[in-house]
């Protein structure tokens, strides 16, 4: 899986195994962190200053798996 960086009135991080995939899953993400928007922009993160303002290497990416962290998605890309 890849980190994706996706924009709905907030940035959050999801791991998702392609973009279409991350614009996939989003759509249940948003929804269980508030009231769903219709549109959002997904980029795929490939190093750390990609990732959204706060975000630290060691958070865990939403959708993740076991318990893996941003620079343990990063170090297998």
């Amino acid at each position: 899986m890849k980190l994706f960086k996706v924009k709905a009135e907030y940035e959050t991080v999801i791991a998702a195994a392609s973009e279409a995939d991350a614009q996939k899953r989003v759509q249940s993400i948003v929804r269980d962190i508030d009231e769903a928007p219709t549109e959002w922009d997904v980029e795929e993160i490939d190093c750390l200053y990609k990732l959204p303002y706060g975000w630290r290497s060691d958070y865990l990416p939403w959708d993740g798996e076991d318990n893996k962290t941003v620079k343990e998605y990063l170090e297998e890309q």
